[in-house]
């Protein structure tokens, strides 16, 4: 599995990372799940409100996934996919960016 971020300190740019292999399909929801809450307590300190407010969005949403369970506090995977790509966009608005090797 990919290395999203380690001990002690995990950037918004691990979450970008994270959020982008999940939209390409590199990772699943499942893994995408599970990395998102083991990176959530090793996070550095934000930068901006707008930064905190969308991490903790990219928890809760990840949170609310359920692929069995329907009621008005879940979402399902395209939804999710959906909020996600909404927070990519968001973030790379706010100047985060990946920069891939060649």
């Amino acid at each position: 599995m990919e290395n999203y971020g380690e001990v002690p300190e995990v950037t918004m740019t691990d979450y970008l990372r994270l959020m982008k292999d999940y939209l390409a399909s590199r990772i699943g929801v499942e893994a995408y799940r599970t990395e998102v809450f083991r990176l959530n307590p090793m996070r550095s300190p934000w930068v901006s409100e707008d930064v905190s407010r969308i991490h903790m969005e990219i928890f809760s949403r990840a949170d609310d996934y359920d692929p069995v369970i329907r009621n008005e506090r879940t979402i399902d995977e395209p939804t999710l996919r959906d909020h996600v790509q909404r927070l990519v966009n968001e973030l790379e608005a706010l100047g985060f960016a990946l920069h891939e090797l060649p």
